[in-house]
């Protein structure tokens, strides 16, 4: 695996794309697109893939990978749905990751492009003058990836499987706040047109219903193995700096340190979630009273008494009893384009 920035070269140019992505945007802009491919990778072969159902992104990502190696760039043009299902399909390959943001949230690519644009079709037009100028394209650099393993789950729609094994890329969220977002998604899909108000609606309807839960936590601290157990509002789970929408619970995040950060609040009231959601927001430090903060590379979650954990893994929704979340480092290459800044959550190098 690739442990720093890179500039490379393609044979192989893979565009998956989700057609519902925000609001069909994405199919609109299918021609656009396709142009810009055409000129940045002149010499590439290209193909355009949709998704049509649950994983195809995944399956999708692997096969070109199988195929391809290092000489293929996958670009998805998604949200983090989308964005988080094709890395599944990368992890641990040679093949990198360059995201077109298409979706509500967008939040994974705030950490990527911070500092730029992340307007797909300047994204895509940095990508040409590159190649015009006679550059390298784009430019690569590893980042981390969350594994999170739980030996039952279920989904929002009822359904119950087995052995839950997928990586996460963005942030875990837990309690409130995946309440939220399971129903803001909920919300999205029934009336598409609300784009990005579906996550303050839902919180202004969630407001009313459950808002405190309990766990337990454990994890390691160099050589010793700690755990606390408390009842708590919010709990994020983060590799990079944003979720739901733009709110900032990780501010410093750093894609490639090889370290998960949990943010855990106490018990929230009513009045202390409209003191703190500003804060939230706009990436402020949360006040210690309110919030600890953890860092480590393992961490096991546990549900206390008769209840589950409510999570949403890069905005998927899960219900489980236990969860265990590692970090697996350096195990997804992003690609960016080759004359832009490297953002602050990139800047480990080996």
């Amino acid at each position: 695996m690739k442990t720093s920035a890179s500039s490379v070269g393609f044979d192989y140019v893979q565009l998956i794309y989700n057609a519902q992505a925000g609001n069909r945007r994405v199919s609109r802009d299918l021609n656009m697109i396709m142009a810009h491919l055409n000129l940045a990778f002149p010499t590439a072969q290209i193909g355009v893939r949709p998704t049509t159902g649950p994983h195809d992104a995944t399956t999708i990502a692997a096969h070109i990978s199988r195929q391809w190696n290092e000489r293929a760039l996958v670009i998805i043009a998604g949200g983090d749905g989308s964005v988080s299902e094709t890395a599944n399909g990368l992890i641990g390959t040679q093949t990198p990751l360059l995201v077109l943001p298409y979706g509500t949230g967008n939040d994974f690519s705030r950490a990527v492009y911070r500092g730029m644009s992340r307007e797909p079709q300047e994204i895509l037009a940095a990508l040409v003058t590159a190649t015009k100028l006679g550059q390298p394209t784009v430019s690569v650099t590893a980042i981390d990836a969350m594994r999170t393993r739980a030996p039952r789950y279920r989904l929002p729609d009822g359904t119950r499987k087995h052995q839950l094994d997928r990586y996460a890329i963005n942030v875990i969220s837990m309690g409130f706040d995946s309440v939220i977002g399971i129903s803001a998604d909920a919300l999205h899909r029934k009336v598409p047109w609300l784009l990005g108000m579906s996550y303050p609606l839902s919180v202004l309807t969630e407001l009313t219903k459950q808002r405190n839960f309990e766990l337990a936590l454990t994890w390691r601290d160099g050589n010793v193995t700690r755990s606390e157990s408390q009842r708590y509002t919010v709990c994020a789970v983060a590799n990079a700096s944003h979720y739901g929408g733009g709110f900032e619970p990780n501010p410093q995040a750093i894609l490639n340190d090889g370290v998960i950060e949990v943010i855990l609040s106490r018990e929230l009231q009513l009045l202390d979630i409209a003191r703190l959601i500003g804060k939230f927001r706009r990436g402020d430090k949360l006040p210690a009273d309110y919030v600890q903060e953890f860092s480590g590379r393992e961490f096991r979650f546990s549900a206390l008494g008769d209840s589950e954990l409510v999570l949403t893994l890069d905005g998927q929704g899960v219900y489980t009893r236990e969860l265990q979340v590692e970090v697996c480092a350096r195990a997804l290459l992003i690609a960016r384009p080759f004359r832009w800044p490297t953002p602050p959550a990139l800047s480990v190098q080996s």
